[in-house]
Order: C-alpha cells, then structure tokens, then sequence
C-alpha cells in the first residue's frame, strides 16, 4: 500500500466534480492515478522528474517545476489544486498559496500533503496556517499519516 492510500478517498471526494485540477510534484504517480480514477476531467501535472509511466488522454505532464508552469497558466483558473512537493518548506508553500491557491476559483478545493511531516527544514503547516489567517480560506487538517491539508476558497 502507498503513502497516498489512506488518503484515497479524500482526493476522491475532493476531485470527483472538478473540469481542471493541477498537480505540483508526481513522483511516482501515487496520488496522480487517483485523481485520475476519480474525475472526468483533465489533469495538468507538474514536477521535474521524470513522468512515472501512466498513459491517460486527459493527463498533461510537464516536466517542469510549479514556478514554470504557473508562468505558463495564464488567467485559466482551476477547480482542484493538489500539492506534494519537496523539500515542503514554508517558504515554498506560501508561494504555492501565493501563486496556484489563487488560481483556484471560488469554492475550488486544495489539498496539500505532509502537513503533519516533521523534519529539519519541512513547514507545510505552518505556511498554510499563516495563509489563511490573512487570506479568504477555510483550512482544516487531516493529522494521520503524514497529514493532509484541506483548503477551499472563499473570495
């Protein structure tokens, strides 16, 4: 079993009635094939590894990190935002909050893993909680496993 099965059904539940998600960091595809599995949609990935080996017509890889690709976007908003990308630092998730949050449209669901992840270096949480106290965002956690973060916008 993988890190992301105990998270299964939230990613489902989250995903199941977006159009457009975007994905920051794959790795191994764990919770790609989830969401793919879960929605009809079409699913934009980005991470600079190599792609694991999935085959989808409505998966888009770049093999770019979520800077790049979110010079790319343009002013398309997203409804599903989902984030797992190292080192999972403060800084790096406040711009992931600063950045690809805001391209969520309101009511658009984020989920960001290892928020319960402790380690020399690794913030998730707090960068999140710093978010949304000055930002329109409903915030809970999942404290199991490694810790999910679920953020909807408000504004």
């Amino acid at each position: 079993m993988g890190i992301m099965a105990y998270f299964k059904d939230v990613i489902a539940d989250a995903v199941k009635d977006a159009r457009i998600a975007v994905e920051l960091g794959v790795e191994h595809g764990e919770s790609t094939r989830i969401i793919l599995d879960s929605f009809d949609g079409e699913l934009y990935s980005y991470d600079v590894q190599p792609p694991p080996d999935i085959e989808a017509p409505n998966w888009h890889f770049s093999d770019c990190g979520g800077v790049i690709g979110y010079e790319r976007w343009g002013n398309k908003k997203i409804d599903f935002l989902f984030v797992d990308t190292d080192p999972h630092s403060y800084e790096q998730t406040y711009l992931w909050c600063l950045t690809w949050f805001k391209k969520l449209k309101v009511g658009g669901i984020s989920l960001w893993h290892d928020t319960s992840l402790v380690r020399k270096g690794v913030n998730v949480r707090g960068a999140l909680l710093d978010f949304a106290k000055y930002h329109k965002a409903d915030l809970k956690f999942i404290d199991e496993d490694f810790g999910m973060g679920i953020m909807i916008r408000e504004d």
